[in-house]
């Protein structure tokens, strides 16, 4: 049986997303049941797709809306064959393919994540052309006006559906010849206003940090699983800009807990980007490993300080571990001698070796899953283990 659209679908499936929000637990259940035995029908999916883009229907219920589509998507794009799940038809989902990405682009964030989550699951089986002309235009246009709540909120679809590239075994070559030199235009720019507005709100600086988050996180999926001619031929510009954003200060961002987050969130995936290049593209990167290794080891001296910049550290810390362990650059470690190596560990290893407050009530509350994230290698203090590992693989003292 189909579901069709019209007026009373829509009041329908509009009045039972309101209950699911219902503080009355009967009209809650009473919702999710029947939204359940909907959901089996034929063209669910796109009715509820048309509803979130219904400008009629309040946000709060489009925004229930767009997670039970969520949902949808994820148990019944693809489902197991033993899972007893019907999945969407061929036809409904050439049509949520045709509806889904200028509907995500035009959202609000909150509605976005959702739609995201669900583009994300789609793009895992395919990747349709049909997004690409929109998704360049989008992107041009909000570039071009310089309107970076649009801008971050394109890209945030594009990192969704470019995360596909790190796993696929080949490219879809028109995305990236495309929207590369794009994504270059847009990153460059971007670092020019920051250096104008360096000294400017954080309110001003916010949208543009993220956007450049957003632009180092493509650029890794980008160049995951092979150097792309055109990254080769621009290496110059994206390294100079990564080495700028792990050796400037923000004070007016970095002065609060978020903006700290924000800032850090973008030397993270820098430092990502760095070593996967380390590790993957020695060769061609070798001319600028020597400077970030100093970048990096200078940042880490203040951030091994602070107890609560994990992903940071652990990132900073992967990057030297991969570099102190390479044949061709652990030298970089001992140029100081034996004062460089004692320098590395006093400041960086032993700082990040320390188990810190929040450690010690985790092994209260929990020891195992304390000895499991050791053993995952999920901690600064694993982290730091493999750096001094890898520095003492090549090291050879001075008599």
């Amino acid at each position: 049986m189909d579901m069709e659209w019209n007026e009373k679908t829509l009041e329908f499936l509009s009045q039972r997303f309101l209950d699911t929000l219902s503080p009355n637990p009967e009209a809650r259940r009473d919702a999710e049941r029947l939204l359940f035995v909907a959901a089996k029908q034929s063209n669910y999916g796109l009715a509820v797709l048309r509803l979130i883009a219904e400008p009629s229907i309040d946000e709060q219920t489009r925004q229930a809306a767009a997670f039970n589509f969520k949902n949808h998507i994820c148990s019944r794009w693809l489902p197991c064959a033993d899972s007893g799940i019907s999945p969407i038809r061929d036809s409904e989902k050439e049509q949520i393919n045709t509806l889904i990405f200028p509907l995500t682009l035009s959202s609000s964030r909150l509605i976005q994540t959702h739609l995201n989550e669900a583009l994300a699951v789609i793009c895992k089986h395919n990747l349709p052309a049909a997004w690409l002309p929109e998704l360049t235009s989008s992107l041009q246009k909000a570039a071009l006006a310089g309107h970076y709540a649009s801008v971050n909120g394109i890209l945030r679809v594009a990192n969704t559906i470019f995360n596909n590239f790190r796993h696929h075994q080949s490219h879809e070559k028109g995305f990236l010849e495309i929207l590369a030199p794009l994504l270059q235009e847009l990153f460059l720019k971007t670092d020019s206003l920051i250096d104008c507005s360096a000294g400017g709100s954080a309110a001003m600086l916010r949208p543009l940090f993220e956007s450049q988050s957003l632009c180092c996180r493509i650029f890794f999926s980008f160049n995951f699983q092979e150097l792309p001619e055109f990254f080769k031929d621009h290496m110059n510009e994206w390294m100079g800009v990564f080495n700028k954003c792990l050796s400037c200060n923000y004070p007016s961002l970095e002065s609060t807990a978020d903006g700290l987050e924000l800032v850090d969130d973008l030397r993270s995936a820098v430092c990502d980007n760095i070593n996967l290049y380390m590790d993957k593209y020695e060769e061609k990167f070798q001319r600028f490993v020597e400077g970030f290794a100093l970048a990096v080891c200078t940042l880490l001296r203040e951030v091994s300080k602070s107890p609560i910049r994990d992903q940071l550290a652990t990132r900073a810390i992967n990057f030297l571990t991969t570099v102190s362990t390479t044949s061709a650059h652990h030298a970089l470690f001992a140029v100081a001698g034996d004062n460089g190596i004692r320098d590395i560990c006093q400041s960086i290893v032993i700082p990040n070796l320390s188990l810190r407050e929040k450690d010690k009530q985790l092994f209260k509350m929990d020891f195992m899953e304390f000895i499991r994230r050791d053993m995952d290698g999920n901690t600064r203090r694993r982290i730091a283990c493999e750096l001094l590992k890898g520095l003492a693989t090549n090291y050879k003292p001075h008599k």
